[in-house]
């Protein structure tokens, strides 16, 4: 069998920071309970999830995440649209100085955020 995306996929190197990184199936349960702390925010994304996993394929984009420590905190899903979950301004600030992700994956809390009261 042919690899039918050979040649047409960005490919990546890893990134120099191990707190961010693209996620696959082996998070799914980690990007679902991070989802579920905020369902209504997050139902978006999680319904992705939920429907295809996380492989880009399937998923229709990437799934990015940070996670200082081993633990995840903060998701990014870069499909169509740049959808952030739980984005802490440490998660925006490492991304912003990992040049190894493409530049579109950008994402910024204040920006892309739930919106504050006020």
């Amino acid at each position: 069998m042919t690899d039918r995306y050979a040649g047409r996929v960005l490919r990546t190197k890893a990134s120099r920071s191990s707190s961010l990184r693209l996620l696959n199936d082996r998070d799914r349960d980690d990007v679902l309970e991070l989802c579920d702390r905020d369902p209504v925010v997050n139902v978006f994304v999680s319904s992705r999830v939920h429907e295809a996993g996380l492989d880009p394929v399937r998923l229709g984009g990437q799934m990015w995440g940070f996670a200082p420590g081993g633990r995840l905190t903060s998701l990014c899903y870069a499909g169509a649209n740049l959808v952030p979950v739980a984005a802490t301004p440490e998660a925006a600030i490492n991304r912003a100085h990992d040049t190894t992700i493409p530049i579109s994956l950008n994402w910024h809390p204040k920006i892309c955020g739930t919106p504050t009261s006020g």
